[in-house]
């Protein structure tokens, strides 16, 4: 089985992706501290938030007094119960760690996006080249198109007789086939 620099291309490009996912699992792995449990809930601390509301002390006279309004004041009204958020602490290693794993993370984005322009023009040139060679069988006597083609690979000769004219890619693929070449005689 041949395959072509595309090819190659991307297994070399996931090839070293898989060997930069090994290093930095092996190299960030988290030391060899025992395992802490999160608090149960009832033992994390809370804080007590006051109604956004300011509550007046005396009760209202007036007609705009709300129905069931009591006329307590303002600290013996329920007090809203909130959860302090645990912060956790993170240390300056930590934050190197994180600080270069973000910094490799861009540059692999970076390289995974030039590779990936890099292989985009590489299948436009083989794509024009194609066509270019296509172009030229065709001005070509059908049995001097098929001495050129020979001397190239089946899925080549496959593309560039779909780039050609049906007639003269069928007069060429006449003479490929008693040539031996079967296998690039794939025409839709």
């Amino acid at each position: 089985m041949k395959l072509s620099q595309a090819t190659f291309l991307i297994l070399a490009l996931f090839g070293s992706f898989g060997v930069v996912l090994a290093a930095m699992i092996f190299f960030l792995r988290p030391e060899n501290n025992p395992v802490t449990t999160r608090p149960k809930p009832d033992s994390i601390p809370r804080k007590v938030a006051e109604p956004q509301e300011p509550v007046p002390d005396t009760p209202r006279s007036d007609s705009t007094a709300l129905k069931g309004e009591d006329s307590q004041p303002a600290e013996n009204r329920k007090k809203i119960l909130t959860p302090a958020a645990p912060r956790p602490a993170v240390s300056a290693e930590g934050r190197r760690f994180q600080a270069k794993l973000q910094q490799e993370k861009k540059e692999m984005t970076a390289l995974r996006k030039e590779m990936e322009r890099r292989l985009k023009d590489q299948v436009a040139a083989r794509e024009k080249k194609i066509a270019m060679l296509a172009r030229n069988c065709a001005k070509l006597e059908p049995g001097e198109a098929a001495g050129i083609l020979l001397k190239l690979d089946d899925g080549t000769v496959a593309d560039v007789l779909h780039h050609m004219d049906k007639n003269a890619a069928l007069k060429i693929a006449a003479i490929l086939e008693r040539l031996g070449r079967k296998g690039a005689l794939l025409i839709k």
